[in-house]
């Protein structure tokens, strides 16, 4: 009797494994194995946080990807904000990005997905910029026989972005080289964002380099109410005329302040302090339980003749439970260097 219930189980068993096998047909499922080397760097498999397949944005960790089009089937990829002239071609059912990590570095794989294989693009982020490593595509045989969920391993070796993608006892090696370093242009420059759609929200007089003549700043934001882009956000800019003999020199930048998305619940762009020859640009961004206050400090440099990063401030903070801890990052001269005003990028002083 006993042997016949053991029977039992084993058969009911092998019928659900059956099942579940057929309801997982073209399932992709993507590891964070490697390939096996002596040599080289590995690369982890980031989990993605969100995704908006309505305007292709892809939210990890760390970094945000966006697929910004250009022209029909054209995109360029917005990094954090920060687009660059990609141009990649995607005439593709659906799309996936990955995210791998070794340390700062990240490779970055958009996938135009459709039933008899893909197309892959790869990029290497590194130290805030974008390099091009070229594309290869990836045929599927018989999709309607392929029940097996496929892997991907990524490593970096002399250069080489070494890419695996294996499905049962089936894999396929590439291995692409760095073709160039891809410009990147701001939301100031991108069509879909003109100056018309920006509005002035504050202005600020004063002798910042202090010659007797008052300097002007302007903050920009554009109109939340209107679609402007890709998403739904506000955008600012800070433009700066600062008197030059008896002329006025023009400084802008639009990568101070961070976009105010609609679920922040804190106030984003709050106000900007002024004590020449310094000013504070000051900004609140909250969200999922965390809130950050950022400082950003500049200085008149009057041997340089311009306005330069003085300090960076953070203040955050992680509610839970009623239970409040604030924690504090401060960066000086001493840990950036020279970063002049129009230079600077809010995702250089990320930890």
């Amino acid at each position: 009797m006993e042997i016949i219930k053991f029977f039992l189980v084993v058969l009911f068993l092998l019928l659900y494994s059956c099942n579940k096998q057929s309801k997982s047909e073209r399932r992709t499922v993507f590891t964070a194995s490697h390939i096996e080397k002596n040599t080289g760097e590995k690369f982890e498999l980031q989990k993605i946080v969100s995704k908006r397949d309505d305007d292709l944005n892809y939210r990890f960790p760390e970094n945000t990807y966006q697929l910004i089009p250009s022209e029909k089937s054209v995109f360029n990829v917005s990094v954090n904000d920060s687009i660059y002239d990609t141009g990649l071609l995607l005439e593709s059912a659906s799309v996936n990005v990955w995210d791998f990590k070794n340390k700062k570095r990240h490779i970055i794989l958009i996938e135009g997905d459709d039933y008899y294989g893909s197309v892959f693009y790869a990029y290497l982020f590194e130290n805030y910029r974008l390099y091009d490593y070229g594309s290869f595509n990836n045929q599927v045989k018989d999709p309607e026989k392929q029940t097996e969920p496929r892997t991907l391993d990524v490593g970096f070796d002399k250069g080489i972005i070494d890419i695996r993608i294996s499905r049962g006892h089936y894999s396929k090696d590439f291995g692409l080289k760095r073709n160039k370093e891809i410009p990147g242009f701001s939301y100031h420059h991108h069509a879909a964002l003109k100056q018309s759609d920006f509005k002035i929200i504050r202005r600020i007089m004063s002798d910042i380099n202090q010659d007797g003549k008052n300097d002007e700043i302007l903050v920009y934001e554009t109109d939340g109410n209107k679609r402007i882009g890709p998403s739904d956000f506000k955008q600012y800019k800070i433009i700066i005329h600062l008197s030059d003999n008896n002329s006025f020199l023009t400084l802008m930048n639009d990568r101070i302040i961070e976009p105010y998305y609609p679920d922040n619940v804190a106030t984003g762009f709050s106000d900007i302090k002024i004590r020449n020859p310094y000013f504070t640009v000051e900004q609140t961004n909250a969200g999922g339980g965390n809130m950050v206050s950022s400082y950003i400090t500049f200085k008149y440099d009057t041997k340089k003749r311009g306005i330069y990063l003085h300090r960076y401030s953070e203040i955050s903070s992680v509610q839970s439970s009623g239970d409040e801890n604030e924690q504090r990052y401060d960066l000086t001269t001493q840990d950036f260097g020279n970063i002049s005003f129009e230079k600077f990028d809010r995702m250089m002083m990320m930890r």
